[in-house]
C-alpha cells in the first residue's frame, strides 16, 4: 500500500507525517527529492551584460513585471485561474497565482539599458552592466 489508503469514492490519502517528511526532505536538499523555482530560467553572462530567459507559457504582457534595483532583477507575475463553467476540474497540473523570483549579480546593472520581450512564452530580459562593471582595456604606454 505504500502507506496510503483508498476511499470508498477512489480518493487516495496520503498519512500526514509521509506529506511532512517530504516536506522537510525537499527543504534540506536531500538527493532524489527536486524543488523547482518558478519559472524555469537560464542566465547568462558576457562582458556586456547578462542575460534571462525564462519560461511564462500562458503569461499576457500585462500579467508580467520586470523590475531593477543595483544588481537584483525581480520577475514577478500572476496568471488567474482557468474555470470552465458548469465543468469540475479533474486535474489542475498548470501553476496558476502569482509569483516572484529575486536574482542577484554581482555586478551593478545599467537600469536605463534593460530591455524585456515575451515572444512565445518565453521572457527575455538583456540586463547591461554598469559602465563601472564592464571591463576596459588599459593601454601601457611607454615610460619617457
Amino acid at each position: 500500500m505504500n502507506g496510503c489508503c483508498t476511499t470508498e469514492n477512489g480518493w487516495k490519502m496520503v498519512p500526514l507525517g509521509m506529506n511532512v517528511d517530504r516536506l522537510f526532505r525537499q527543504a534540506l536538499g536531500e538527493p532524489g527529492v527536486s524543488y523547482r523555482a518558478y519559472p524555469p530560467i537560464d542566465v547568462s553572462e558576457s562582458d556586456a551584460g547578462y542575460r534571462i530567459e525564462a519560461d511564462l507559457p500562458g503569461f499576457a504582457l500585462a500579467d508580467v513585471d520586470v523590475s531593477v534595483h543595483g544588481a537584483e532583477v525581480t520577475i514577478a507575475g500572476k496568471r488567474a485561474s482557468h474555470e470552465i463553467e458548469g465543468a469540475a476540474t479533474l486535474r489542475r497540473e498548470r501553476p496558476e497565482g502569482e509569483f516572484s523570483r529575486t536574482l542577484r549579480f554581482t555586478k551593478e546593472i545599467d537600469p536605463a539599458g534593460v530591455t524585456a520581450k515575451l515572444d512565445a512564452g518565453v521572457l527575455v530580459v538583456e540586463l547591461p552592466k554598469a559602465a563601472a562593471a564592464r571591463p576596459r582595456k588599459v593601454v601601457v604606454a611607454a615610460a619617457g
